[in-house]
């Protein structure tokens, strides 16, 4: 599976010397999310397509999915996981980021998606062997939590991760968000965790503004500001 093969590319307007790849969730398109925080002149954004296959929970029906999803109920979740889809997925993911890693480096890649993108995102940037400069997660949480800490790459240990969520999301309950970066907290990840009030599970102008001063911070293109 080579996601370049459908990954739609938002090339770098001058010299590529930094690259964005966001993951999009299962019905959400990554393009329509990140097209209009895309215009720094050095950054090349790629935005993957997961592969088709039938998703339990919207009755069998084939759609864009980075892995099979049984229930939103959080508890049935972790227990009924698609642990072959994650991999395969992650594996292609892997090889994506090894791509853009040779080009620019990985300390200039910043890895992020949302709701099923972001859980992909954290379950592949912190078992990345290589120090990645950023991890983003929206509206995501964590998968295969019994791998932590041991999954948690040495070179990824220290990656600072945003993570972002709203108080009334339907589909991934706050709770779950909650709980997914305590748990990584407490195995010594660097999570920033901000939950917005009245947000549903989609994203705010607000959110998108942080997510844009992250990426600016930990590709080095401007200083943070308060």
């Amino acid at each position: 599976l080579n996601l370049l093969d459908n990954a739609t590319v938002l090339p770098a307007s001058e010299e590529h010397t930094k690259t964005i790849i966001f993951l999009h969730g299962l019905v959400t398109q990554a393009k329509v999310l990140l097209e209009p925080s895309c215009s720094i002149p050095n950054i090349k954004v790629v935005l993957p397509n997961a592969p088709l296959r039938a998703v339990t929970l919207n009755g069998g029906a084939k759609m864009r999915a980075w892995y099979d999803i049984k229930s939103l109920n959080p508890a049935v979740a972790v227990q009924t996981e698609d642990t072959a889809g994650i991999k395969q997925s992650a594996a292609a993911l892997q090889a994506l980021l090894d791509h853009e890693c040779k080009i620019v480096g990985a300390e200039n890649v910043v890895l992020g998606g949302f709701s099923q993108g972001a859980a992909m995102s954290v379950y592949v940037g912190l078992r990345y062997p290589q120090q990645l400069a950023g991890i983003v997660a929206l509206s995501g949480y964590t998968l295969a939590v019994d791998e932590y800490p041991d999954c948690i790459h040495p070179d990824n240990s220290t990656t600072p991760v945003f993570a972002y969520h709203g108080a009334n999301d339907p589909m991934v309950p706050v709770a779950w968000a909650h709980k997914s970066w305590d748990i990584l907290r407490k195995h010594g990840v660097k999570v920033d965790y901000e939950c917005e009030q009245r947000l549903g599970h989609s994203v705010s102008q607000i959110e998108l503004q942080k997510v844009v001063k992250f990426w600016n911070f930990v590709l080095d293109l401007q200083a943070p500001t308060s």
